[in-house]
């Protein structure tokens, strides 16, 4: 396998629907990302809020009627942080139902790819 076809194993299709709203593109399997949220112990799949919304997230949220809260999380030299996570209507991941999964939003888009995946949500796949 070359370099490229090795990444390629790691890429999925994402479709994530919220209410009548869909976000799809293209989810990298982040290996060292083992996020869940503290309250649900569900895995948790980062997204852009420009992915999400051009709009405030909390309207948007709230548009969809999309239950969501804040959970805290832990970078590598760094404090605490709040991350805003949602369960959304539906999540397919190369065209599988995909149950269980937060949406966490993030500021910051990813170079190469639309979303990062918590490796436990693609393990059924």
């Amino acid at each position: 396998l070359n370099d490229q076809q090795l990444i390629n194993q790691f890429v999925y299709e994402v479709r994530i629907f919220c209410g009548p709203c869909e976000i799809k593109g293209s989810g990298f399997v982040d290996t060292g990302n083992h996020l869940v949220d503290e309250r649900t112990n569900l895995p948790i799949m980062m997204v852009p809020k420009e992915m999400v919304s051009k709009e405030s997230i909390e309207l948007f949220l709230a548009k969809y009627r999309l239950s969501s809260w804040q959970t805290s999380y832990s970078v590598i030299n760094s404090d605490q942080q709040n991350l805003l996570v949602f369960k959304p209507t539906l999540l397919l991941i190369n065209g599988q139902v995909v149950r269980n999964v937060l949406i966490g939003v993030v500021e910051n888009s990813f170079h190469e790819y639309d979303f990062l995946l918590q490796p436990s949500i693609v393990r059924s796949i």
